[in-house]
């Protein structure tokens, strides 16, 4: 421990000195900075560049990424078994208590980081905390300080007040078992130890950091498990988290939730009458729109029912979770890795039917099979009698290396080839292996990109039928991939006027709100007036457009590893890995498709739903579900799909893109088209 420390020593000494000297370096010469100024192109906000602009320098990048991987490593093959023994032996109010316990000692650190950067009422709050959860919670055991009146932590420490101070982060700084991401943030570490009474009590850290990890497990796989450069993606994060802690956001957010819930509901006007909108466009009950862009986020109260077992933690054996109880099944696809994907047959004591069925699940761009809408839908099938199996988006690395032999995604003629393959093999797998009833109705149902996946494979279905499923349902296709990107592209410039400070600005709020709808927003009833957003249109663009530049940089990058790419400057090597994201990133959707074997118009064309007209028309088994005012659609595709289905596609009114799907409306109309 001794040496440790005295190598944290040197790093911080070193590593400030070198940061100040290129720093001097780099102001030495003003000319050249004025020629530089002159030459560049006002560019986007992308992850990269907010890595670039707020992480600071990285001269120990070789020794950071080793200490990130190895940590990496811990977390994945170490912490993870630790933990399923340790939540399958303790529940999860006992786990509680122990972390309630350990979170009350941290009171001295926060009062006086509190005090220290002239945060009086996050001081007053941490002592009514303290004083509430020692007293009434059993010397801490239990939190009747947040549950009972609403006083939440400030979650301050040292490094937030050095930061506050004005203190420079320095460099990157990673370390095994630690935490922090800068030098600053490691020495403030250092008095966090020192001013937390648990330090002093034996084996309270290492329960607390046992406790912290099982926290932080899910959403860690979550956010990395996609990522083709971990490390990079990692920091990232940890930089918003860290800017996020400093401006104490989720303090100040949980309090203007309270304060929101204890004043009278606003009275919101009625939908104003549209003569525009057909009668066949369905309103949603006690629905209150936000506008398109803004509802599209509402498919975060998209979640499954089972999603918190009370008395079990997740990676406990004992878990009751929906997605914790699917199985993962690996099928080899055209003698590639094995690829893997969820299954869950009906439960014996559940909802009987009359003829077993099996709905596959295709997601949108992007997600992955564990991602909250497909787990939600699979849980609605499979409590209504259904088998469901649960893919990933063809746009997900593992799918696209998987199953379709390592072919760019986004040409939806040639991808549900690959996918019907896929189907076909998982089908003849659970006959074989997994007790699936010979007679089996085949249903397949997908959203947005997946959804155009369904309708294609309808259509190639009809022409080579395999996979004979009985029911494709789509939820908001679009129909023209290349007005669907021209939207999604102009998003991107959205950021450009941003400056540093409204950078900072729009993207830490932007990830507390989205934080916030996982906490107790998508707990109130369906319908309330809290489940409004507090977001802008400006904040909305910049996320969906960074969220979908995000899904194509890792496509890119993961080849980009394996074969250098024509077309992309930067190589892989690790001094230039920044400047090879930030390219990426800026990389729009019409110079990814270079990379395909047709040209750019031709796979508009080919992947617009205008070009399976015919099989749209005429193929009774397809239904649709879309929104009116979903941003991908412009008129002329409303009237399109009108005319073409008929009575076999059921709009609404509101919700943006998904934005409806947790509403009881959409949902039930999404049973009631795989029933029929």
């Amino acid at each position: 421990m001794r040496k440790l420390f005295l190598l944290f020593v040197f790093l911080l000494f070193s590593c400030t000195g070198f940061a100040d000297s290129k720093q001097k370096q780099t102001t030495a010469s003003p000319a050249t900075a004025e020629i530089q100024t002159q030459t560049v192109m006002p560019q986007a906000w992308t992850i990269s560049r907010f890595e670039r602009e707020f992480g600071g320098s990285d001269p120990l990048l070789g020794w950071n990424t080793a200490m990130f991987t190895f940590n990496d490593f811990l977390i994945r093959y170490v912490a993870r078994p630790i933990g399923i023994g340790y939540t399958t032996i303790l529940p999860r109010p006992i786990i509680e208590v122990i972390s309630n316990f350990c979170n009350n000692l941290t009171y001295p650190r926060k009062l006086i980081t509190c005090l220290g950067t002239a945060e009086w009422g996050g001081a007053w709050d941490e002592t009514l905390r303290f004083f509430t959860n020692t007293t009434l919670g059993l010397g801490g055991m239990f939190d009747p300080a947040k549950h009972w009146f609403h006083i939440y932590s400030t979650q301050s420490d040292f490094a937030r007040m050095f930061a506050v101070w004005g203190i420079d982060p320095g460099c990157t700084l990673i370390l095994p078992f630690c935490s922090f991401i800068n030098v600053r943030d490691g020495f403030g570490s250092i008095f966090d130890q020192l001013f937390d009474g648990k330090t002093y009590i034996p084996y309270a850290s290492t329960f607390v950091g046992i406790n912290q990890i099982i926290l932080a497990e899910a959403h860690y796989n979550a956010y990395m498990q996609n990522a083709a450069d971990r490390y990079h993606l990692y920091r990232v994060f940890a930089i918003a988290r860290r800017k996020m802690i400093n401006e104490m956001k989720g303090y100040h957010a949980a309090n203007a939730f309270v304060k929101k819930l204890k004043s009278p509901p606003p009275v919101i006007p009625p939908l104003p009458e549209d003569k525009t909108i057909p009668p066949y466009v369905i309103p949603l009950k006690n629905y209150y729109p936000q506008g398109s862009l803004i509802d599209t986020f509402r498919v975060m109260y998209f979640q499954p029912e089972k999603r918190s077992d009370y008395w079990w933690m997740r990676l406990s054996y004992f878990n009751r979770d929906f997605d914790k109880n699917c199985e993962e099944r690996k099928i080899r696809v055209n003698g590639n890795d094995p690829y893997e994907y969820l299954y869950r047959a009906p439960d014996p004591d559940g909802v009987q039917r009359k003829k077993p069925g099996l709905v596959f699940i295709l997601p949108g761009i992007g997600t992955r099979k564990e991602g909250s809408s497909p787990i939600t839908l699979a849980e609605m099938f499979w409590n209504k009698g259904f088998h469901v199996a649960v893919l990933d988006s063809a746009f997900v690395t593992d799918f696209s290396e998987r199953v379709c032999n390592n072919n760019f995604p986004g040409n939806a003629k040639e991808d549900v080839k690959h996918i019907q393959h896929l189907l076909c093999s998982i089908v003849m797998d659970l006959k074989q292996n997994a007790a699936l009833p010979a007679d089996t109705e085949i249903s397949v149902m997908g959203w947005s990109f997946g959804g155009i996946h369904t309708l294609f494979l309808a259509d190639l279905e009809q022409r080579k039928p395999q996979l004979n499923a009985v029911r494709y349902l789509a939820v908001a296709p679009p129909v023209d991939l290349g007005y669907a990107i021209k939207q999604v592209d102009s998003f991107a410039k959205v950021s450009i006027p941003w400056n540093k400070e409204e950078a900072k600005k729009h993207v830490l709020h932007t990830f507390t709100s989205l934080m916030g709808i996982n906490s107790a927003v998508v707990m109130l009833p369906e319908g309330s007036v809290f489940n409004r957003l507090d977001l802008t249109e400006e904040q909305a663009k910049f996320i969906i457009a960074s969220n979908f530049r995000l899904t194509i940089r890792n496509l890119l990058l993961k080849k980009h590893m394996t074969k250098a790419l024509s077309g992309i400057k930067n190589n892989i090597e690790s001094e230039n890995r920044v400047h090879l994201l930030e390219e990426l990133d800026n990389f729009p959707f019409r110079q990814y498709t270079s990379f395909f074997p047709v040209a750019y118009e031709q796979l508009v064309k080919d992947t617009s739903l205008r070009s399976i007209e015919q099989t749209l028309r005429n193929n009774k088994k397809i239904r649709v579900i879309h929104t009116w005012d979903d941003f991908l659609l412009d008129g002329p595709d409303k009237e399109y799909l009108t005319k073409t289905l008929g009575n076999r596609i059921t709009w609404y009114r509101n919700g943006g893109h998904l934005g409806n799907l947790y509403t009881k409306q959409v949902k039930d109309k999404i049973r009631e088209w795989i029933e029929k």
